[in-house]
């Protein structure tokens, strides 16, 4: 068992540093008037500072950008813990309970309509909840503002964004559907069916099953999660890591390429230490793999 843990903790860490040298070249790839390094120099410079994750010497105005870059993770995974938080509280209740009652119409409709509504992407979310609150309240929920607001507007502020990428780009659709064809599968497994002959609760074998599972939809989600914090950091001026990439990137003058390369690989990080939880998970609650 710990030989298999090991090994994926080598492989992330493998994988972490595959990612640093494909960042740090594809940055050095964008056309830049204001840059006179050759590319390759510009790679080499990449590389440096990604390896020695040297940002302290590198001014962000008042701050220095290691400072700046921590200080909008925070934001970032904020959003990204709290979207998670609502999947976990909707979606996979949702997925489990629609396969219990597969063959009630009545919640077979709420789950085309909910599937329906989780397709429409996130941007055009942000767009629309930020055009409702706007119509109503004649103000956006930007979070710059949340300092002076009433507690129901800051609720709205804190909660609007991960609200906003649970609902899109299909994300709590797939979910729900994961969950529901896996709990369908264990609940045809022949142990299970003993348990309910005998009048035995199913109830925590069935979530025991679901445990790897409910860690590989969120490891497989994670990237659309951070794609998607991009747009809504974006649309409701949230300072996070997203906001400041595209920030560096579209902004006239001279580009913050340290910027975009520390915040990427934070996110590159984000994404497969839920990976390695993932395979941990997996490993864990399994007894095979336990055991070998």
């Amino acid at each position: 068992m710990f030989t298999k843990i090991l090994k994926q903790i080598l492989l992330v860490s493998l994988l972490f540093f595959s990612a640093g040298i494909i960042i740090s070249a594809l940055l050095a790839l964008v056309p830049d008037i204001y840059v006179q390094d050759t590319i390759l120099n510009r790679v080499i410079n990449n590389f440096n500072t990604y390896i020695t994750f040297d940002y302290n010497d590198i001014q962000f105005g008042n701050f220095s950008l290691w400072e700046v870059i921590l200080s909008r993770s925070i934001v970032s995974l904020y959003i990204i813990s709290t979207t998670v938080f609502l999947i976990f509280l909707t979606g996979i209740p949702f997925g489990y309970y629609i396969s219990y009652k597969k063959h009630s119409s009545f919640i077979q409709i709420i789950n085309k309509i909910v599937c329906a509504l989780s397709s429409v992407p996130i941007l055009i979310w942000a767009l629309l909840f930020n055009y409702i609150f706007f119509s109503l309240f004649q103000k956006s929920p930007e979070y710059d503002t949340i300092n002076n607001e009433s507690t129901f507007w800051k609720y709205v502020i804190f909660l609007l964004p991960p609200f906003t990428v649970m609902i899109g780009d299909g994300i709590l659709a797939d979910v729900i559907r994961r969950m529901k064809e896996e709990t369908d599968k264990i609940l045809n497994e022949d142990y299970i069916k003993v348990l309910h002959a005998r009048g035995l609760s199913t109830n925590k074998h069935v979530f025991h099953a679901l445990l790897p599972v409910i860690g590989s939809v969120f490891s497989d989600k994670i990237s659309y999660l951070i794609g998607g914090i991009v747009v809504v950091e974006y649309v409701y001026n949230w300072k996070g890591l997203g906001w400041g990439i595209l920030n560096a990137i579209t902004r006239a003058g001279t580009k913050n390429y340290d910027f975009v390369l520390g915040a990427s690989m934070v996110l590159v990080a984000v994404i497969l230490i839920v990976y390695l939880i993932n395979e941990i998970i997996t490993i864990l609650s399994d007894p095979r793999l336990r055991d070998n």
